[in-house]
């Protein structure tokens, strides 16, 4: 509501338009979001299919009550059984 707001009243355009996103964010994400106007909304379903790759740091060991980032590292485990190999190979699972 706040973007369609700006678009009416800064860059003019008219009171009746389509305005929807293309995917949410997590509140700790960053990257791109994309908002389409108009008669590209009916393109979301086409732009949420395509490919995304997504980054991100790992702590090894370390958990959190809420297994993200979101609550602080409450706990933290051995890692010496953990070899680059082997990280390697797990991440082939995702």
């Amino acid at each position: 509501n706040k973007l369609k707001y700006l678009l009416i009243n800064r860059v003019g355009l008219p009171k009746k338009f389509k305005i929807g996103h293309a995917g949410t964010l997590d509140p700790l994400a960053s990257g791109l979001l994309l908002i389409c106007t108009g008669k590209f909304t009916k393109r979301i379903t086409e732009l949420q299919g395509q490919a995304k790759e997504y980054t991100g740091t790992f702590h090894i060991g370390a958990t959190t009550p809420s297994y993200d980032l979101e609550t602080e590292i409450d706990q933290h485990f051995p890692t010496t059984h953990i070899t680059e190999s082997l990280i390697h190979e797990t991440v082939k699972q995702f």
